[in-house]
């Protein structure tokens, strides 16, 4: 059996997933907007061959949306760490600044009103063009405007750069080592 890949239906693949996660995004922006939110962000981060985002964060208006930025993102402190080990922290001790809790918990209305069990994080993250979890991976925010209906990223991939060098060396030093970095050749002289 052989195997063929086809790059370009690979990503239209991809892109009509896209566009169907989209769709679905519209009813949940809508769901939001009644839990009075107008920016919904998903800062996410990967390498190596995975990627995560950190729970949604919600702001309510302009201002609070305005004085948000891109850290890395910040998860709800769930637990302590205690020589060494993970403690769990009772429900009512959890710590967030960004709203991510009110987020999550407008989420599990939408969810138990239509039955889904969307991550919202992750769906934002899914409407990611670039690939931002292989290799070098990636990382930045993903924005739901609602009050434009639009989704925009903010993010950076990472790569790995590289320059061509070239060395040869005579084994019986009857000429100098030369070595040629990019167009630039170098008379090591050795």
């Amino acid at each position: 059996m052989t195997y063929e890949f086809d790059p370009v239906k690979w990503e239209k693949k991809r892109e009509a997933k896209r566009k169907d996660k989209a769709r679905e995004l519209i009813e949940i922006s809508k769901f939001l907007k009644k839990c009075g939110y107008k920016y919904i962000v998903a800062q996410y981060q990967g390498c190596g061959d995975s990627g995560e985002a950190m729970e949604s964060e919600g702001y309510k208006t302009k201002k609070d949306f305005d004085k948000s930025y891109y850290d890395g993102g910040e998860y709800i402190k769930k637990t302590d760490w205690v020589d060494g080990k993970s403690i769990p922290i009772p429900k009512d001790k959890w710590t967030w600044s960004r709203n991510q809790i009110e987020v999550q918990n407008c989420m599990d209305k939408y969810n138990a009103c239509f039955g889904t069990k969307i991550e919202l994080e992750y769906l934002l993250a899914d409407l990611i063009g670039y690939d931002w979890y292989n290799n070098e991976g990636g990382q930045g925010r993903v924005v739901l405007d609602i009050r434009k209906n639009i989704v925009y990223v903010e993010g950076e991939q990472n790569t790995n750069a590289h320059i061509q060098i070239e060395s040869t060396r005579y084994l019986d030093n009857s000429k100098p080592f030369e070595e040629r970095v990019g167009n630039e050749v170098i008379d090591r002289g050795w």
